[in-house]
C-alpha cells in the first residue's frame, strides 16, 4: 500500500517502534540492482538499533526516510494489535455525555480516517497581512481615479478659482489659495468616502482589521489539528493536537497546503496518541480559579513556589475554558498526532503506449 503523507512526528515514532523491539531504520541506501528480467531498479533501506540517520542526506531522502519509519512502526503496532481503529460517534450528544470519552485511555494509539481541520497560524497571520495590504492599495487606486474624476466634473469650479488667482492681488491670493487647497481636499474626502462605501464601508474595513489581528494574536504559533468527529458545525467534538516543526513536512509545503487541499482534507487517516481524556467538573471548575490562593503568594517576608504554581495552573486552565490558549477543552480530547496520510488509490486500468 503506497501512502501519501503530510505530517510524520519521527521522534516519537522512532521511539515507538525501538521498544516494540524492531529497532529503528538507521540509514537509507541506494542500491542499483539486476533483477530477473535484467532491468534495473529497487530502492533497499536498512533497520538497525543505532537511532540515527545521517545528516547529509538530502531534503527529499530524509523525508522518505521518516515516511518508511512510520510505515514499518505501523505495521509492528498492528502486529502486535496496539493500533485501535475507531469511528468516532458523529452524535454531539455522546461528546457532551462523555460516552465517547469513557470508551478510551489515555496512552492509547488510535487510528481515524474523517476530515481533518488544521490550522497554520504562520499561514494566516500572512495571508491576512497580504489582504490588508492588498485592500489598502486597491482602496488608494481607486481613490485617485476617483479623485481624477471629480476633478474634470469640478473642472469649471477650479478653473474659475486658477482665473481669479491670476487676476488677484497680494492679498487675495492667499484667500484664493486656500479656497482651491480647500476644493482640492473635500474631492478627495468624497472620492474616498464613495470609494469606501463600495467596498462594504470604513467601519465594516476597520472591523474586518480587527478580526484579523485577534484572530494572528490568539491563535498561537503552533500548527493546530482537529479531527471533525461531528464536522465543522461541531468543532470541539472531536481531537485536537498540534503538529510539531518539522522542517520536512508542513512548514516547507505551508504556502501550498491550502491550494492543493483545501481548508479540510476531505477522508484523510490520522494515527494519534491519546494525551489527555477530559472532566467536564473541570472546565467548570477552571472558569473561576480560587481567588483565595492569592493570599498565599507570600507568606511573611518569603514567596510561597507552590501557591505560585498553582495559581499559575489555575490562571492557565481558566484561559483555556474560554478559549484564550488552546487546551484540553471539554468535550475536545486531546491528542498527539503521530501522522496524517492518505492511501494512494491503486488503478483498476492499465495504459499501453507503443
Amino acid at each position: 500500500m503506497i501512502r501519501d503523507f503530510l505530517y510524520v512526528d519521527v521522534q516519537r515514532t522512532r521511539s515507538l517502534l525501538a521498544q516494540l523491539g524492531d529497532g529503528v531504520i538507521e540509514q537509507y541506501v541506494k542500491r542499483t540492482v539486476l533483477d530477473d528480467a535484467g532491468e534495473l531498479g529497487a530502492s533497499i533501506f536498512g533497520i538497525g538499533g543505532k537511532g540515527a540517520w545521517a545528516t547529509q542526506e538530502s531534503y527529499e531522502e530524509s523525508r522518505s526516510l521518516k515516511d518508511l519509519t512510520f510505515v514499518v512502526f505501523q505495521e509492528a503496532a498492528d502486529a502486535q494489535g496496539l493500533i485501535v481503529d475507531i469511528e468516532p460517534s458523529r452524535d454531539p450528544s455522546d461528546w457532551q455525555s462523555g460516552a465517547v470519552h469513557r470508551q478510551l485511555q489515555e496512552g492509547e494509539i488510535l487510528r481515524i480516517t474523517g476530515d481533518v481541520l488544521i490550522t497554520d497560524p504562520a499561514y494566516m497571520k500572512a495571508r491576512f497581512e497580504s489582504l490588508d495590504d492588498f485592500l489598502t492599495a486597491l482602496i488608494e487606486m481607486q481613490v485617485h481615479g476617483a479623485v481624477e474624476a471629480a476633478k474634470v466634473l469640478g473642472a469649471a469650479q477650479l478653473a474659475s478659482l486658477q482665473g481669479q488667482l491670476q487676476k488677484a492681488n497680494a492679498g487675495q491670493r492667499k484667500q484664493i489659495e486656500r479656497k482651491i487647497a480647500t476644493a482640492e481636499e473635500q474631492m478627495e474626502v468624497e472620492a474616498r468616502r464613495e470609494v469606501e462605501a463600495q467596498l462594504g464601508g470604513a467601519a465594516g474595513m476597520g472591523q474586518m482589521r480587527d478580526v484579523m489581528k485577534v484572530l494572528a494574536s490568539f491563535i498561537g504559533e503552533a500548527i493546530a489539528v482537529r479531527l471533525l468527529s461531528c464536522g465543522l458545525d461541531h468543532p470541539e467534538m472531536g481531537f485536537a493536537g498540534s503538529l510539531l516543526a518539522r522542517d520536512a513536512y508542513v512548514q516547507r509545503e505551508r504556502d501550498e497546503l491550502f491550494s492543493r487541499y483545501g481548508s479540510i482534507l476531505r477522508g484523510w487517516t490520522t494515527v494519534v496518541q491519546v494525551a489527555h481524556l477530559p472532566h467536564e467538573d473541570e472546565a467548570i471548575s477552571a472558569v473561576e480559579p480560587d481567588h483565595a490562593s492569592f493570599d498565599q503568594l507570600v507568606s511573611g517576608q518569603a514567596i510561597n513556589r507552590a501557591a505560585f504554581e498553582r495559581t499559575a495552573a489555575q490562571l492557565l486552565r481558566m484561559m483555556a475554558t474560554i478559549g484564550i490558549t488552546e487546551g484540553p477543552r471539554w468535550p475536545t480530547i486531546s491528542v498527539v498526532p503521530l501522522a496524517i496520510y492518505r492511501n494512494v488509490p491503486a488503478s483498476e486500468t492499465s495504459v499501453t503506449t507503443r
